[in-house]
């Protein structure tokens, strides 16, 4: 027999709450009546629809990424999937900035699906990587690799007038803007991340800086597959399960 509780003592092994951002709601966020489990569904997001997906596979418990109970709640309509879970007994376990900061976490798994190597922390309060390419590339072309590695349907970026090849990239998944000039004092030469806001990459443009950004959905999706394989080698006696329901919230037109 599996516990939830066996459950959350290993994912804290593998993502401490201390690594979590103080604004950060990480844990076990909505409780289930019973401890034990047998079957987990994963997915970046938990809405309605991956709700549904773990009621009809008969789930115990959702991990996901993003939490989903983030802003405080003022009331619980029957839409919110944190009612929709409490009504179904089914627990959510979000692991947030703390795998997104985790050794095998996110940035980790967004590094190694570009093909970054010699892989380190950027330092100081930012939860990113570097990396170094196993060739340097011009911004174009890295562009075009980070949308073929992460099957991403488009990949916005800015770069210098005059780009030169690029060799070191930072990176932070998600809305990790914040963190590209901490990248570039540690020496990247172009960043990567999910979103930026309009006149953050603006401002890089005119300080001739290389900016990437895939969608935060393209940048994060990717951690769930690497987690499962985790979870399986710990817990033979619990089925793990990619959700076949989640995806982008946008469309592209």
């Amino acid at each position: 027999m599996t516990t939830l509780g066996e459950l959350l003592g290993f994912l804290e092994e593998l993502a401490p709450l201390e690594l979590a951002q103080p604004w950060d709601n990480s844990g076990l966020l909505v409780e289930r009546q019973g401890e034990e489990i047998s079957r987990v569904l994963l997915a970046l997001d938990i809405t309605p629809q991956v709700v549904q997906e773990g009621a009809r596979r008969q789930v115990q418990v959702v991990f996901s990424h993003h939490p989903v109970i983030f802003s405080p709640l003022r009331r619980l309509e029957l839409a919110n999937p944190a009612m929709q879970l409490a009504r179904s007994n089914i627990a959510a376990v979000c692991l947030h900035t703390n795998l997104d900061a985790a050794a095998l976490g996110v940035n980790t798994q967004l590094a190694k699906a570009i093909g970054l190597q010699q892989v380190r922390p950027i330092g100081g309060q930012a939860i990113g990587v570097l990396g170094e390419l196993s060739q340097p590339l011009l911004p174009s072309r890295l562009a075009q690799l980070v949308k073929e590695r992460l099957g991403a349907p488009f990949v916005e970026f800015c770069a210098p007038e005059s780009p030169v090849p690029v060799s070191t990239l930072g990176l932070c998944s998600g809305a990790g803007g914040e963190f590209a000039q901490a990248a570039f004092a540690c020496g990247a030469q172009a960043f990567l991340t999910g979103e930026i806001k309009y006149h953050d990459m603006l401002d890089a443009q005119t300080r001739g800086e290389c900016i990437l950004a895939a969608g935060h959905y393209y940048t994060e999706a990717l951690v769930m597959l690497p987690v499962k394989k985790l979870l399986e080698q710990r817990f033979d006696q619990v089925e793990f399960l990619l959700s076949e329901s989640q995806c982008a919230p946008g469309k592209i037109v």
